[in-house]
């Protein structure tokens, strides 16, 4: 998916570059250490996604599912403030809007330049305003508008490559200006209450259902935030003095850990306050706080002898700049905050000043408004830095010039930004069963580390991809809260983390992790069920068109879940079906079988219904290999000839061999793996299911 590149050739650029032309702006910037991970990464040339490579495939070597995945994905931008202001822009979308009966006539009224025009302005439409005033060679392609060659096209990305590399070199000079200050967040955005005490859920959400079993999990929110320490020190020279726990997620648990880590003040939302001091929170009709003077100054908390600062951010405030301002004539805009504030200046009654603390997400609003929110922003700004009276700050600074300022609380209560509870990451049945696949990966983990026959490097990549897992990101996308149409690609990513613990560890994936928490089936065409009795000859071809024409299909090409290229797959159909006594398998490959397999690599076909069983089939350059798996320890090998390949590899397997009896339900997927690593899932987000016949099958289906 693309977003990391292409927010960060806007907000998480431009922002910071817009800030420092108004060098009296004083900032607060949160990065997140995972982010600014995948922004080195795109720098250093390592990361790639599909957006990019065929932004830079030469549009003569495209093929026609890579354009019709350009012309079906290409527009992914707001339509109204990223789409219809670019004239070439929205002439292309509008030739979309028609529909057509199959992609090759859809990609035959796109001419050559119809679709390299697309490629550069689903990248143009990304860069901030800044951006296009600071150079005017991509200025000057903006308002081209079309007609780009491949050299204009070229100069895009590479302007794309360098945007991403100056971001943090960027932060780091606001920083060491003393104009921002930067603060971090847990490693990979865990929600750390959550992994502090399950039972945290339930002080504002009594009876919550919960995930069964043991969830201490303080070793791990410990590690998220001494890595994000030691990230943050390598990226910026110095430690953060700040935290903003993902989503604004704090407890009484996990204030120990921010003081352990050095962290001397930490940001969350202001219902957490007022629930922490039971106190109602009341504003006017035009949304003003009653008892200013509750929520505009920062509060300190004595943990372990140490003193940590909190402060609370103003919901109402952020909330207009995230999702209000962008429907107000900027100047309007600008009035109405003014407005605001100084409401709030002439209710102060004495000389301690008021901390407004405004919080948001730095790159989410800004799309939604014209001009990526500069006719806004800029007046803003510029005001900002000449009002009388109202001051921009760092927050250390604020605290380390006020401390008389600071009122203080004995504990602090349980909950995010959001409703001040733990609602959309815990409680539905999708959240739970993933906490349940992340315990139990734990579980196997701990086990490991008291084993001397695991690797150290090894064991520690394991663990790497169990915090990549803790993630918030994947439970925000499980259960009914929001809806994403790549919600199984979220639930496969998620998984393949878990499954990648276990990789590296050497041992089996369980059956669990094939399984999808997300209720997700292949849309369309792309599974077929078997009909009847198959009559297979076992030779490799496709003996004649009957042979597999009663077996269930699924098909790669025609599933419209996946975001990868069909023909950058190995396989392209799976078939699979039956007889009285054996189950087959008919494995297509985009090119020969011969010439598509490494001598490196060997197929799994991993059944996690109705027992775990997988067959391995190893040597395909050689003679094939072929044997059935129960266990890690329990190996059984079958007859070579149980396994032809030649136009198609075909494979029977006896029901016996495996244990599956009459009427039980198969659930399947197909692995691609070279040595441990997985270079093929198929299907990539869900399992194939079919339902073994009865023993009078024949009968009925003769009736039938």
């Amino acid at each position: 998916m693309p977003w990391v590149h292409k927010h960060g050739i806007k907000d998480y650029y431009g922002l910071a570059a817009l800030c420092s032309q108004y060098p009296k702006i004083r900032m607060n910037f949160n990065l997140v250490p995972s982010l600014l991970s995948q922004i080195q990464d795109y720098s250093d040339n390592n990361a790639h996604d599909i957006f990019l490579e065929l932004s830079a495939k030469p549009v003569s070597e495209l093929s026609i599912s890579e354009k019709t995945f350009i012309l079906k994905n290409f527009f992914s931008a707001q339509l109204d403030t990223m789409i219809t202001p670019h004239e070439r822009y929205h002439e292309l979308y509008a030739k979309t809007r028609n529909e057509y009966k199959s992609n090759e006539q859809f990609v035959k009224i796109f001419s050559d330049q119809d679709i390299r025009d697309l490629q550069c302005w689903n990248n143009l439409a990304w860069f901030h305003p800044v951006l296009f005033e600071s150079d005017p060679h991509l200025f000057e392609l903006k308002n081209k508008q079309r007609e780009f060659s491949e050299n204009d096209k070229n100069y895009i990305l590479t302007k794309i490559h360098d945007t991403l590399a100056q971001i943090i070199p960027l932060h780091k000079k606001l920083q060491d200006n003393k104009q921002i200050e930067i603060s971090t967040t847990p490693f990979y955005h865990p929600i750390l209450p959550l992994l502090c005490n399950m039972q945290s859920a339930r002080v504002a959400m009594p009876n919550v259902p919960l995930p069964h079993g043991n969830f201490d999990f303080c070793v791990d929110a410990d590690n998220q935030l001494k890595k994000a320490v030691d990230f943050h020190t390598q990226a910026f020279g110095a430690p953060p003095k700040g935290l903003w726990p993902s989503e604004g997620s704090v407890s009484p648990e996990i204030l120990p850990f921010i003081a352990k880590n050095g962290f001397s003040w930490f940001a969350t939302d202001e219902l957490n306050l007022f629930n922490t001091i039971n106190r109602h929170l009341n504003r006017n009709a035009n949304g003003e706080l009653d008892s200013p003077e509750i929520l505009y100054k920062p509060y300190k908390i004595t943990v372990n002898g140490s003193t940590v600062h909190v402060i609370f951010r103003d919901h109402k405030l952020s909330d207009m700049f995230g999702f209000d301002y962008q429907r107000y004539a900027p100047e309007k805009a600008v009035n109405d905050f003014f407005g605001r504030l100084e409401y709030l200046k002439n209710r102060t009654t004495d000389d301690s000043p008021f901390l407004v603390s405004i919080i948001l997400d730095g790159e989410n609003p800004w799309e939604h408004y014209p001009n990526n929110g500069m006719d806004m922003l800029r007046p803003l700004f510029k005001r900002l830095s000449e009002t009388p009276g109202i001051e921009t700050v760092r927050i250390s600074d604020f605290i380390n010039k006020f401390p008389n300022t600071c009122g203080e609380l004995k504990h602090i209560h349980s909950g995010s930004w959001i409703k001040s509870n733990f609602s959309i990451w815990v409680g539905e049945d999708e959240d739970n069963a993933a906490w349940t696949c992340l315990r139990k990966t734990r579980e196997v983990l701990e086990a490991a580390a008291n084993d001397t026959n695991v690797f150290p490097a090894r064991l520690k990549k394991a663990w790497e991809c169990l915090y990549a897992a803790e993630g918030s990101d994947w439970f925000w996308w499980y259960g009914n809260d929001f809806f994403t149409p790549l919600a199984a690609e979220f639930d496969g990513l998620f998984r393949k983390h878990l499954m990648n613990a276990f990789s590296f560890l050497r041992l089996d994936v369980p059956a669990f992790l094939y399984e999808p928490i997300k209720h997700y089936s292949a849309q369309g065409n792309t599974i077929k069920k078997p009909e009847s009795f198959l009559n297979i000859n076992l030779d490799g071809k496709i003996s004649s068109y009957f042979e597999w024409i009663s077996a269930g299909r699924y098909s790669s090409r025609q599933d419209k879940t996946v975001m990868e290229k069909s023909e950058s797959g190995f396989f392209s159909d799976i078939y699979f079906g039956f007889d009285r006594d054996n189950i087959y398998l008919r494995l297509d490959t985009s090119k020969n079988p011969r010439e598509s397999f490494d001598d490196d690599m060997n197929v799994h076909i991993i059944f996690t219904k109705p027992s775990f069983k997988k067959i391995v089939v190893k040597d395909l350059k050689k003679e094939i290999n072929f044997c059935i798996i129960s266990k890690p320890s329990n190996e059984c090998s079958m007859p070579v000839f149980s396994v032809a390949m030649r136009d198609v590899m075909e494979i029977a397997c006896p029901l016996f061999k495996l244990g599956f009896n009459p009427e039980d339900t198969v659930e399947f997927c197909v692995e691609l793996k070279r040595d441990d690593t997985v270079i093929e899932r198929v299907p990539s987000q869900t399992m194939l299911k079919f339902q073994l016949p009865p023993k009078d099958f024949e009968t009925v289906n003769w009736q039938a």
